[in-house]
């Protein structure tokens, strides 16, 4: 019993010095530069662009925010806006194409996708997309 209560008291201890709030499996901010985020990213932007009936690519303009969860896995949940480029697809080098600039060409929207990624197995699946 007493070894009981020193375990329960020292993962205290280590909760409180850490700073850390949350649950552990909790989903957590992300920083967007980090390459398993990256490529949830580029799976999810390639995978709305296989889907989409549009003859151009969309590319990311801007990452609102980023989370990602712990599981069997790692859930990944993106929150960013994306724009139509000049490339018609498919292609294989976003990073280069241009975007429209004029808003009713660029097609802007904002969507949240949902990508749950096995990074040792090197799996990735989009489980959720929505656009608006």
């Amino acid at each position: 019993m007493i070894k009981l209560i020193l375990v329960v008291g020292l993962c205290a201890l280590a909760v409180v010095a850490t700073g850390q709030r949350r649950p552990l499996g909790a989903p957590a901010n992300a920083d967007p530069s980090e390459e398993g985020v990256r490529r949830a990213m580029s799976f999810a932007l390639h995978e709305y662009n296989k889907a989409s009936n549009d003859m151009y690519a969309h590319k990311i303009e801007k990452i609102n925010s980023v989370t990602k969860q712990i599981v069997s896995g790692v859930n990944y949940v993106f929150d960013v806006d994306i724009t139509r480029t000049k490339c018609r697809k498919p292609t294989s080098d976003l990073a280069n194409c241009e975007s429209y600039s004029d808003p009713g060409s660029s097609k802007a929207v904002n969507c949240l996708f949902t990508v749950y990624s096995v990074p040792w197995l090197g799996t990735h699946e989009v489980k959720k997309t929505t656009c608006s």
